[in-house]
């Protein structure tokens, strides 16, 4: 993989390096400065972003499902403000149109917890009545990111909501849209994190014990997962990690789940000069 520099998040400068691309925090950011350098290639006395190219939407179906859910194993404890991961970009709807802005998403284990985390640089409509940290249904109908994580063996899985101010929602299901429970109960140890930027740019994150994970759903190397996204809302555009299927959006096909790939101690970056 290419480890070469290529600018700023908000002056992203593709080239023909790998077939996607994913883009690397630097650590102890602050989202108000995060996006506040807008000339490529200079470093400033506290570097936000640089861009590294491994395009998700460029892998046919066959190469994403043998490539699988990237998530990195870090080895030190990851916290809000020092996250230091890789994001990958999504930038083509359910339908394959381009959009103008991509979102992006990274996941990574530690010691304890399981992170989720999720951006896009462009205004979200957020649920109204959503508010941070706060367990609250129906985020789906604006925008919001998700992922689905399922069960090896019994095929149960978990579909997890995250809002771009940290509200956040869970459920599980036995099978595709069946819920286990008829209520809302959250998933126990949730902890959420959000920031805003004046122009709009949201990054949240979630973190979720491990061992809530692998007693309820066995987490490890045979889990299977999808991260999706619903962007623009009201004129809602759905976006995929895995492969869409043909017909209308729907996310809840766990037979298109990708198998995780755990990268053992996170990716290795060379950081610009």
């Amino acid at each position: 993989m290419t480890n070469a520099y290529f600018g700023w998040l908000n002056n992203i400068i593709y080239a023909p390096v790998n077939p996607a691309y994913f883009i690397h925090t630097s650590k102890n950011v602050t989202l108000n400065n995060l996006f506040s350098q807008p000339t490529a290639g200079v470093i400033g006395p506290q570097p936000r972003f640089w861009v590294h190219f491994y395009r998700w939407q460029m892998l046919s179906a066959h190469q994403t499902q043998r490539t699988g859910m990237i998530i990195e194993h870090k080895k030190t404890p990851l916290h809000w403000g020092a996250l230091n991961l890789a994001l990958f970009g999504l930038e083509k709807d359910w339908y394959g149109t381009t959009l103008d802005v991509p979102a992006a998403f990274g996941l990574a284990i530690d010691h304890g917890s399981f992170w989720f985390v999720a951006t896009r640089r462009k205004p979200a409509d957020i649920a109204p009545r959503s508010r941070p940290g706060e367990f609250t249904p129906e985020l789906w109908k604006h925008d919001v990111a998700e992922f689905f994580l399922s069960h090896p063996d019994s095929g149960r899985y978990l579909e997890f909501n995250l809002a771009p101010n940290g509200a956040w929602w869970s459920a599980e299901f036995s099978a595709a849209r069946t819920r286990t429970d008829a209520g809302d109960t959250p998933l126990p140890g949730v902890k959420t994190f959000s920031d805003l930027a004046p122009d709009g740019t949201w990054v949240a994150a979630a973190s979720i014990p491990l061992e809530v994970l692998q007693a309820r759903f066995d987490f490890g190397p045979e889990t299977r997962m999808n991260v999706t996204f619903i962007v623009d809302s009201p004129d809602q555009k759905f976006l995929t990690a895995s492969p869409a299927t043909d017909g209308p959006p729907d996310f809840h096909q766990p037979d298109v789940f990708q198998q995780i790939r755990i990268q053992d101690g996170g990716f290795t970056f060379h950081e610009p000069r």
